[in-house]
């Protein structure tokens, strides 16, 4: 997107160069899930305000710097619960990229075994005789084609949804390290 598009829909602070994505609260509370009562720093956050945060990383892009800044009431600010939610947010933020780093080793397993049934299935292919036999041929045929069909997909994993993860990985690092401020309305 044109820098004039995005200084549009998004506040810009000239001072430190970054795009200021503005949200507001109600409370400190806002910014989790409404279904998660343990401790301030391991609640999840709320899936609407994640998905409106990465939608805006994304739609600012990696090259360009990005801040969260929160308004909430002037009467319930309060320093110690504004560092322990930036806290909590850095700390869901490395969850996550755990978790996808999780299901990239889990793609890249299945796509070895992708690979060996492959491998196996263009073996037994080969190794099949020309026989005028119609099960034979058959079954030779089934082999290649099954063969082609595990490789193509473990290239669509290794290519394509390997992909998409490390670039999940970037936003989230980028969450997980922006400035996040917290201003009375």
């Amino acid at each position: 997107m044109k820098e004039q598009t995005l200084k549009q829909y998004y506040g810009y602070d000239t001072e430190l160069k970054t795009y200021q994505v503005d949200i507001d609260l109600d409370s400190y509370r806002d910014v989790y899930s409404e279904w998660d009562y343990s401790p301030m720093i391991n609640r999840d956050l709320d899936e609407d305000l994640i998905e409106y945060i990465l939608g805006c990383s994304y739609e600012i892009g990696l090259k360009r710097q990005m801040t969260t800044v929160f308004h909430i009431p002037k009467e319930i600010i309060n320093p110690k619960r504004e560092e322990r939610s930036r806290i909590g947010m850095r700390h869901y933020f490395a969850y996550q990229i755990r978790k996808t780093k999780g299901q990239m080793f889990r793609i890249l397993r299945t796509s070895l075994t992708y690979f060996l049934m492959g491998v196996v299935f263009l073996a037994m292919a080969i190794s099949i005789k020309k026989v005028d036999q119609i099960l034979f041929s058959t079954l030779k045929e089934g082999l290649y084609i099954g063969a082609w069909v595990v490789l193509w997909e473990m290239f669509y994993l290794w290519f394509f949804k390997m992909g998409e993860l490390r670039l999940n990985i970037r936003h989230f690092k980028r969450l997980e390290e922006m400035k996040i401020i917290y201003k009375g309305k």
